[in-house]
C-alpha cells in the first residue's frame, strides 16, 4: 500500500491469541464477548482458526488481527 506521501507502507498483523470469556472490540468499533474459537460458522471448508463474537443477539466469526482486546 502506498500513503499519501508516496511512500510504501508495510503492515505487520499482530497475532494475538485470545480466550473464551474476553471482551473485545472489532475493527468496527463494537464490543462483544469470545464465546467460541474454532472453523468459521458458514464455511466449514475453510481451516483458519475463528474467534466466535457475541454482538448483541448475534454470534459473528473474526480472525485474531481484527479484534482488540479490552482489559478488564
Amino acid at each position: 500500500m502506498i500513503d499519501y506521501n508516496g511512500n510504501l507502507c508495510h503492515y505487520h498483523f499482530v497475532n494475538t491469541k485470545f480466550k473464551i470469556g474476553d471482551l473485545v472490540s472489532t475493527v468496527l468499533g463494537e464490543y462483544g464477548i469470545i464465546v467460541d474459537i474454532g472453523e468459521h460458522i458458514r464455511y466449514k471448508s475453510d481451516n483458519t482458526e475463528y474467534y466466535h463474537v457475541l454482538i448483541g443477539q448475534h454470534v459473528y466469526c473474526y480472525l485474531s488481527f481484527a479484534l482488540i482486546k479490552i482489559k478488564k
